[in-house]
């Protein structure tokens, strides 16, 4: 399903301590592309995958995470932990999370939440492109992409409560 002429990058990843553990990837076959190799390290504050895992983190981790300076990669990362808390709140709400630039100043990414079969979310599923290659409409529909094959991949781990991804993102949501 991930395979188009000009699908972004796939990457799974997982909560290792305080950062996002990219455990797999799939590259995009564009000649301009985002490499997230397996063993990449993300700061969860500052990456897709990174905010989905924290969003669904234990409360202590969470709370540990936001008790720490947050650093700052490029003019749009989140450095304030109230802002993060919002941030973390619109992911709740609409079930994935957006990074436009806030890790790299070139790479957007959208990531969901794949839950197991308790419903509790035990990795991230993420896409990425480089950021000007994408149009508003593009970014849209790597956000129901990225919500559908979560979805998918959640169902096979006996999830059964997952958003469907006709239930977001509408125009000017991403």
């Amino acid at each position: 399903a991930h395979r188009h002429a000009d699908q972004p990058a796939c990457h799974l990843s997982v909560l290792d301590g305080e950062e996002a553990l990219d455990l797999h990837a799939v590259e995009s076959t564009h000649s301009l592309r985002v490499c997230n190799p397996p063993g990449g390290r993300f700061p969860v504050h500052a990456s897709s995958t990174g905010k989905v895992l924290l969003t669904w983190a234990p409360d202590d981790v969470r709370g540990q995470i936001l008790a720490k300076p947050l650093r700052r990669y490029t003019s749009h990362t989140i450095t304030s932990a109230r802002a993060l808390r919002q941030e973390l709140d619109r992911i709740r709400e609409r079930n994935y999370a957006v990074d436009n630039r806030e890790y790299d100043p070139y790479t957007w990414c959208a990531a969901a939440p794949i839950r197991g079969r308790a419903g509790r979310c035990v990795a991230a599923l993420g896409l990425s492109a480089v950021a000007s290659r994408l149009t508003a409409a593009q970014r849209r529909a790597v956000c129901r992409a990225v919500l559908a094959a979560a979805a998918e991949v959640s169902c096979s781990l006996g999830c059964s409560a997952v958003t469907r991804p006709e239930a977001a993102p509408k125009r000017g949501a991403a």
